[in-house]
This record gives structure tokens, sequence and C-alpha cells, in this order.
């Protein structure tokens, strides 16, 4: 894909490209190396940063109608960190409803909840102003730092990933204007 593209892409198009690359990766990737715990902690796994993922669209999808997206309400489901055909699947599911978001419902105002720092009787969480397609566009920067930690883990495990897995589009258009050979 040429820089031009990325830039007349639509929010919802470009998530779509990013979901589709994510697909493509699931495609040649063992059960073994998807479930493998890399990182300690939660989402450890290739399968953890995909389901965490899938989570977050499931959340603005599921939500859009109200117009008050929760990203807090996942559901965490454990198939989607263990097998990578659910994620293929899973992936394809939330193309084919991105799919289905115009411009017109992209400009739709929304509301976010946002948990606001705090101990005790202090913490709080409020509701804040945005629209899908900004939610799409945080979408898309949450994925594509989430597929950079993939392709990181998957490296690191040995596993072939395509150089551009998880690359900002920003940064295509970067190297694509750049002649240095340093990325």
């Amino acid at each position: 894909m040429s820089r031009d593209d990325h830039r007349s892409l639509h929010p919802a198009e470009q998530n779509i490209r990013y979901l589709q690359q994510g697909r493509e990766l699931l495609a040649g990737l063992s059960t073994e190396l998807y479930s493998r715990c890399v990182l300690t902690g939660a989402s450890g796994s290739v399968g953890g940063q995909f389901r965490h993922c899938i989570d977050y669209y499931h959340c603005l999808l599921r939500d859009a109608a109200s117009a008050r997206i929760d990203y807090d309400r996942r559901e965490r489901n454990p198939a989607l960190e263990q097998d990578p055909a659910a994620a293929r699947e899973a992936l394809a599911d939330l193309e084919r409803r991105l799919a289905e978001i115009d411009g017109d419902l992209a400009r739709r105002v929304v509301e976010v909840k946002a948990d606001r720092f705090g101990v005790g009787a202090a913490a709080r969480s409020e509701w804040v102003g945005s629209t899908l397609e900004r939610e799409l566009l945080f979408l898309l920067s949450h994925t594509v730092h989430h597929f950079a930690l993939i392709g990181l883990m998957l490296r690191q495990l040995g596993a072939p990933v395509d150089p551009t897995f998880g690359v900002a589009p920003s940064t295509l258009e970067h190297w694509g204007d750049s002649t240095q050979c340093a990325r």
C-alpha cells in the first residue's frame, strides 16, 4: 500500500487494513507460538495481545448504538488468547462490522468512559465527549501499538514477521519518503 493510500482511507478502512494484516499473520502461526507466554503479567502472549485488541473493537461496536463507549467492560474471552483460529474468525467479523460504518455514522457524537486516577473514595470515572470517528482513530493507534508488541514477541521467539507488521501509517509514509537505509 502506498503512503497516499493511508491518507485517503476512512478511519474504519484503516482499521480494517490492520485487522487484515493481523489475520494474515495468524494464518501462519502455530497454536504453540500464539499461546506461549513471552512477557510476565497480563497479556504476556501473542494471543493475549490479540485478545486485548479484539476486546476493544468489541466494546466500540457493542456500545456505538447507545453512544456510551466503555472500554473497561471487556469480555476477555480466554479462547481468543489460546486459539489463533478463533482470533482469525473474530478479526474477520470485526472487519465486516467496521465496513458498515459510513461517514455519517462515524461523525456521531459519543461519550467515552474515562477513568480518573485517585485512591479510595477519590477514585472516579467520568464520561467525556468524542465521536465515533475519533474512537476509530484511537483504536487504530491502539492496534498498531499492540501489533508492534506482537511483532517483537514473535521475533523474540524466532518467528518470521513482515517488517511492516505493527508499523504506524505515518511511519510507513516516512519510510516511503526516506532514502536512508536506517529506519
